[in-house]
């Protein structure tokens, strides 16, 4: 059984690393299933892990969160340490989603004291300071941000991994964006299209081409902004989720393009990014939470303000 459960596993990260979330749970759920059969804890924490990461992408947000938190527990009762590390970023970034700032900032500091005593902690840290430079742009400390973004990208050059140079860059691309500093944020997005394109990952290429699109408003170019949008809703209609960690700034920046064009398909996208939002706000439990998602959370409070479109442009 226990070579069942690695060809579960096997098979459900491909799904996952494929965007196949629904395959990627049914392959975790039974490879969780044999682990617990086999009394075989250390497979059972990995594969609760696993689990996590995929409802998350699902939009289930409560149950990716409860699922992180059981995984941790058993790691830590396992002595696992490196396996811990990686647990507290999962749930330090699912507090940071959730707006949750002042948790996700419990997590940092407990995933710091491990990577301490971790030998050669180069992909802990990587994976920890790409989640840090998303906490602090969250929380409005753009330098911080702009530092973290730097270092991840320089340790996934050093790697040669395109999905996290890729990565580091949109975030770094986000950040000076909000700072309005577009002529920076470009060429950080193109980059990052560019390594999304050598694995054709759809979650990086949509929030690529979102960040484009987004910047070429910004700077009035309609045209370009234009072209990205294109490429991007092809994207949507085959992975409706896709984006970077969720997919509401690729829904809010296609709506903004087209109702600026005055394109008639603004309002069904509006439309089909705030269904998405409310169907993912209705899975998170605690009320407390889904009012921080909603309020906390940089996209999510302005993809509900947005519309009503602006229709056709009144004729002369």
């Amino acid at each position: 059984m226990r070579g069942e459960l690695i060809t579960l596993h096997n098979l459900a990260s491909l799904d996952y690393l494929t965007h196949n979330y629904a395959a990627a749970r049914r392959g975790t759920e039974q490879g969780l299933v044999i682990a617990r059969k086999l009394g075989y804890r250390w497979g059972e924490a990995l594969s609760l892990g696993d689990l996590s990461d995929v409802v998350r992408m699902q939009g289930e947000y409560s149950l990716a969160y409860e699922l992180a938190e059981r995984a941790l527990t058993m790691l830590e009762a396992l002595g696992a340490t490196v396996e811990s590390a990686t647990a507290l970023v999962r749930l330090a970034h699912l507090s940071t989603v959730l707006g949750d700032y002042a948790q996700a900032q419990a997590w940092f500091d407990q995933f710091f004291q491990i990577l301490r005593i971790i030998e050669s902690p180069a992909g802990e840290l990587l994976d920890g300071l790409l989640r840090l430079a998303v906490f602090a742009h969250s929380t409005g400390d753009p330098s911080r941000a702009l530092a973290y973004a730097a270092q991840s990208l320089q340790i996934a050059q050093e790697q040669r991994d395109p999905s996290r140079q890729a990565h580091a860059l949109i975030v770094e691309a986000y950040v000076l964006a909000g700072l309005g500093r577009h002529a920076e944020a470009a060429p950080a997005y193109q980059r990052a299209l560019a390594f999304a394109g050598e694995i054709d990952d759809p979650a990086l290429l949509a929030e690529a081409r979102a960040g484009l699109a987004s910047v070429a408003l910004a700077q009035r170019d309609l045209a370009a902004a234009r072209a990205q949008v294109e490429a991007l809703l092809a994207i949507l209609d085959d992975y409706p989720r896709a984006g970077l960690d969720e997919p509401f700034f690729a829904y809010l920046v296609c709506y903004r393009v087209l109702d600026a064009l005055r394109d008639p398909r603004a309002a069904a996208v509006l439309e089909a990014g705030q269904r998405l939002l409310r169907e993912d706000a209705a899975n998170i439990a605690r009320p407390a939470l889904r009012q921080s998602f909603l309020g906390n959370v940089p996209t999510p409070p302005e993809l509900l303000a947005a519309g009503p479109p602006r229709g056709p442009p009144c004729p002369r």
